[in-house]
């Protein structure tokens, strides 16, 4: 099965601060042959800081993506996967084009806000 842009698919994904993982929803933005870039998917929100909430996209169509509950887009960091590892796991599903075009504008919008996150990291 070939990745494409804008799907989600479970995966095991790193924590910033620690060298474990969590197996959770990814946001496939960049597929590759050996390596994919993504963004992490998380269902909380609320028990986050402002700093932190101002780089969450929220999905207003995440049902229909596949996702179980109401879903955020971390946008602070891409992250490198192994592409094996991705088609591995299950594809949930993919992103409605209103909420791409959303997160293209969330993203272009938000630039200072994740600039200031990633120089905390």
């Amino acid at each position: 099965m070939a990745l494409a842009s804008m799907q989600l698919y479970l995966a095991d994904v790193p924590f910033d601060d620690a060298g474990t993982t969590k197996y959770r929803p990814a946001l496939i933005i960049v597929p590759g042959r050996d390596t994919s870039r993504i963004f992490k998917v998380t269902s909380r929100f609320n028990s986050k800081s402002a700093t932190i909430q101002a780089v969450y996209f929220p999905l207003q169509d995440w049902q229909a993506a596949g996702l179980k509950r109401p879903s955020w887009v971390d946008c602070h960091r891409l992250y490198n996967i192994a592409t094996a590892q991705l088609v591995r796991r299950r594809l949930i599903g993919q992103l409605s084009d209103a909420d791409t075009a959303r997160l293209f504008r969330f993203v272009k919008d938000h630039r200072a806000a994740i600039q200031h996150v990633q120089n905390r990291d």
